[in-house]
């Protein structure tokens, strides 16, 4: 269970750390489409891990519509839709690092 935990604590450090640095580039101006790409796609990958092993830590509660989990779960479901797909967003990405 420690494992588990460890590895969505560093999924959520992860992700935010890469948006920031995309928020952080747009902030100067700079260009940041490669950044975005990363973060975007970093994010929905990580958010899912996330959903998913929080599910899973709390068994069959987790999926009741009578505890909050459910609607998380299902918030990163849409989630990934906006902005692109994370497939998109990785294609977009290999593009621009001429992969």
């Amino acid at each position: 269970v420690q494992h588990r935990m460890a590895d969505m604590a560093i999924d959520t450090h992860g992700a935010r750390w890469a948006t920031y640095h995309a928020m952080w580039r747009l902030s100067e101006g700079l260009p940041a489409e490669k950044e975005v790409s990363l973060a975007k796609a970093f994010t929905d990958i990580a958010c899912q891990r996330v959903a998913l092993g929080a599910q899973q830590l709390h068994a069959g509660i987790g999926f009741d519509r009578d505890y909050d989990l459910q609607f998380y779960y299902r918030r990163q479901k849409a989630f990934d839709l906006r902005l692109g797909t994370t497939e998109y967003n990785l294609k977009a990405l290999e593009a621009q690092l001429g992969l």
